[in-house]
């Protein structure tokens, strides 16, 4: 599932065909790079909450997307038609916490700083 090659995530794929597909699926796809049971549990309850929120949307979802350059890690990024929507996910959290804030603000700011030279994708929806 990477139609979207020049793209750096554990899973990518149109949000439709995400949807579609069984969390035992993605969750094999993610754990590929490795996890630990912990971790696997966090993916899975992502999952739901993703499945629930995109309903409805043509876009692209991008799972763990390596931010080039900078090796950090984004749990999911959207691609919509007229938005990038980043999300961090603090999965057993009951607050927000303004840090959790921030760690998202900083990862929207390096996709806008340190996107990888080569022009981006095309895709329409």
């Amino acid at each position: 599932m990477r139609p979207f090659a020049g793209l750096s995530a554990y899973y990518n794929a149109p949000i439709n065909a995400f949807r579609e597909t069984q969390d035992d699926i993605v969750l094999g796809i993610l754990s590929r790079f490795g996890a630990d049971k912990t971790q696997e549990d966090a993916w899975r309850e992502t999952l739901a909450i993703l499945r629930q929120a995109l309903a409805g949307l043509a876009g692209h979802l991008c799972l763990e997307f390596v931010v080039p350059r900078l090796g950090s890690r984004i749990d999911a990024v959207v691609l919509l038609p007229h938005a990038i929507v980043v999300l961090e996910f603090k999965v057993g959290q009951d607050r927000f916490l303004s840090g959790d804030f921030n760690q998202a603000w900083d990862y929207a700011l390096d996709l806008k700083n340190f996107h990888s030279a080569s022009p981006p994708p095309s895709f329409s929806f």
